[in-house]
């Protein structure tokens, strides 16, 4: 059985890095949005007398993650240096969406997300008497799948 279960506070959702066998955090983020479309595909033709018919095509996820920038050599945590390194390197990430408790634990019995993704975008915003923050746009590439936190 789940440990959530109804509505639930956005900030228990949190993305995940696979780096080496275990899976580090995204740290100090403070926003999370996922995005999929589908494509159409026009099979309009004489018959179908002067409307639009479609098919669905290609399917298209991506998910965007908002944060703050944080230097701390002893933190184990992924962060804006990590995701640069990661987006200039082209490397292929594979990330989990989940439910974690405050502890930084997923919850037993939730459903994760597990995606294989590339960096398309990222910026780090520095504005005077703000926060450093940053910006990632993960693009997800292959079949994404699904499974229940032990």
């Amino acid at each position: 059985m789940a440990e959530t279960a109804g509505k639930y506070n956005g900030t228990l959702e949190r993305i995940a890095i696979l780096d080496s066998a275990t899976y580090e955090l995204v740290a100090f983020i403070t926003s999370l949005s996922d995005d999929l479309s589908v494509a159409m595909i026009d099979v309009s033709n004489a018959d179908s007398a002067g409307h639009r018919e479609i098919l669905p095509g290609l399917i298209s996820e991506s998910h965007k993650v908002d944060g703050f920038v944080v230097r701390d050599e002893a933190n184990t945590l992924q962060n804006y240096d990590q995701l640069y390194a990661a987006a200039q390197a082209r490397t292929k990430l594979t990330i989990r969406r989940n439910i974690y408790t405050s502890a930084g634990i997923p919850n037993v019995g939730d459903t994760y997300y597990q995606r294989d993704v590339y960096i398309s975008s990222l910026s780090k915003t520095s504005e005077m008497e703000g926060a450093v923050k940053f910006s990632a746009t993960l693009e997800v590439t292959g079949t994404p799948s699904t499974g229940v936190n032990a």
